[in-house]
């Protein structure tokens, strides 16, 4: 592909808007498709005609149609870390009033 970009062939991938490139003129018609890969995939569909090194290399080149989504209710780590330790000192605090001490085996936290 970067030979392609060198010889103005095809635009670089980081040109690219929304992931889909073709030249036009009046007398073309072109149809928009696109396709998933897994690299499984393109292992089992590619295996006996390329390399698993070939095939890694052409999965890594691969532009990425959409960004990767967080999972969760949006928190950082930094944020669910500091609400995890807010809840400990809760815990510890509620445990300190009320002259209980913390739990040593599982069975007592029930």
């Amino acid at each position: 592909m970067k030979k392609q970009v060198e010889a103005k062939l095809r635009p670089a991938p980081e040109t690219i808007v929304g992931g889909f490139w073709a030249p036009f003129d009046d007398e073309r018609y072109w149809q928009r498709q696109t396709q998933t890969w897994t690299l499984p995939g393109l292992f089992h569909v590619y295996g006996n005609s390329w390399t698993m090194k070939e095939l890694y290399g052409i999965w890594c080149e691969m532009p990425l149609m959409i960004c990767g989504s967080r999972r969760g209710q949006g928190e950082t780590a930094k944020e669910h870390q500091s609400n995890l330790k807010k809840n400990q000192e809760e815990v510890q605090q509620f445990l300190d009033a009320n002259n209980l001490g913390r739990p040593r085996w599982e069975s007592s936290w029930r």
